[in-house]
């Protein structure tokens, strides 16, 4: 009876965040799945305390993360980047579409997917509308990329944080390993876009018509010292990870230096700041590790293991690709953080024998690349259709599903094999 509870509390919580009935967010669905699960006594005040302890660090981590990205933002550095990237194109509008990619890439991997969706989303719409050129192609670049380009660092998505933290991945082996797999799925990613928007791609535009970069920076100390923040973080994560500084002090401490600063050249105050922080996304990240902890608890996860462990027949490529396909399409039916933090759970049960960083990483590609096929499978993805709505352009669920499934398949099995390869180059 105890499994059969549990599995009808985490229907009700993906449900609650799928249809969101009377506009209910994301937080609040995660917090009644947690106190379903306390009510229904799968799990007591000692799982809660033990989930709190082990979670904290990531929620710091991604509070600050937040705080960096409505900083940098309020500074003027993503319209700046954006429409610089566009006078780069010089007129060319393939090159217009090629800097889209970079743009995005460059926001997802250094802030997160969530920034590319949110923030740059509306900006690209505003400079593309501004041209009279179609939009739709350019702001599915900007959905799908935010997906695509955020393997590469733990911060660049928060399934790769929860995998990376919950299974003490090491941050130099993850860069080195999911670099190839990133670079392979971005460039399949740009080369299928090039071929199903051939012709809505324009060959040219006037770039006269585009307004000048600085015309986005209110304060210039402020402005150079976000891009110049924004670089250190970037390097300390990096520094800080080989001298065993964990990745949350140095996005903390990158955070605050950015908002005191901020706030002592005038430009935002801590309130404004705290205002526009996704506080319902870091309830919902405790309620579903609570959700998850009531699933552990009926030996789910073990079982399996245990047929993973089976099927994969001691083949690491064969333990990739399961990994990767079977969490990329949990994620299209689950959303991919339940999911994420599901294979996290099934992974931490397997026998200290098996190599289970490999795994990780696989359970990363399929979290991040996976969401490509609806526009369920991600939070940002399901933000990013609302923000494009609200600019009246009208992209359904079954257009994104066959741009997804032309799309999603190539970049999974190439990152995959990628992946793999990496792997066998570099070791683990």
């Amino acid at each position: 009876m105890q499994q059969v509870a549990v599995i009808g509390v985490f229907c009700i919580t993906f449900c609650l965040i799928l249809f969101r009935p009377r506009g209910i967010n994301e937080g609040v669905a995660g917090a009644v799945g947690a106190i379903l699960m306390v009510l229904l006594r799968v799990i007591d005040l000692k799982d809660i305390q033990e989930v709190l302890l082990t979670t904290w660090q990531l929620v710091v981590m991604l509070l600050a993360m937040m705080v960096i990205s409505i900083v940098v933002d309020k500074a003027g550095f993503f319209k700046w980047l954006a429409i610089h990237a566009a006078r780069a194109s010089s007129g060319n509008g393939r090159r217009l579409f090629l800097n889209t990619f970079l743009i995005g890439t460059a926001v997802t991997t250094v802030i997160s997917n969530d920034a590319t969706a949110l923030i740059i989303t509306p900006i690209v719409y505003g400079f593309v509308s501004e041209l009279n050129l179609n939009s739709v192609p350019f702001l599915l670049v900007c959905t799908f990329i935010a997906d695509t380009a955020s393997l590469s660092l733990p911060v660049s998505n928060l399934t790769n944080l929860l995998v990376y933290d919950q299974l003490g991945l090491s941050f130099i082996p993850y860069i080195r390993a999911m670099f190839l797999p990133t670079l392979v799925a971005v460039v399949i990613n740009y080369l299928v876009f090039r071929c199903l928007f051939s012709k809505s791609i324009p060959t040219s535009f006037p770039v006269s018509d585009l307004p000048e970069p600085e015309e986005f920076v209110n304060h210039q100390g402020f402005f150079r010292f976000s891009s110049w923040g924004l670089i250190v973080i970037t390097f300390g994560y990096v520094i800080g990870s080989a001298l065993g500084v964990p990745l949350y002090l140095i996005a903390l401490f990158g955070a605050l230096a950015l908002l005191v600063y901020g706030m002592l050249c005038g430009q935002l105050t801590a309130k404004e700041v705290f205002s526009q922080v996704s506080w319902s996304v870091l309830v919902f990240v405790i309620g579903m590790f609570l959700v998850v902890k009531g699933i552990q608890k009926t030996g789910l996860p073990d079982a399996a293991g245990r047929y993973f462990l089976a099927r994969a027949n001691g083949s690491m490529l064969k333990g990739i690709l399961y990994t990767a396909i079977g969490t990329a399409l949990g994620s299209n039916l689950i959303n991919n953080v339940p999911m994420d933090l599901l294979m996290v759970s099934t992974i931490s049960t397997l026998p200290e024998t098996t190599a289970i960083a490999p795994l990780a990483y696989a359970t990363v590609l399929g979290a991040g690349l996976g969401p490509n096929l609806t526009v369920i499978g991600s939070l940002a993805t399901m933000l990013w259709l609302a923000t494009v709505r609200r600019k009246g352009v009208i992209i359904t669920p079954m257009y994104y599903l066959k741009v997804g499934l032309l799309t999603a398949p190539l970049l999974i099995i190439g990152a995959s094999l990628a992946l793999w390869l990496s792997l066998l180059i570099f070791g683990y």
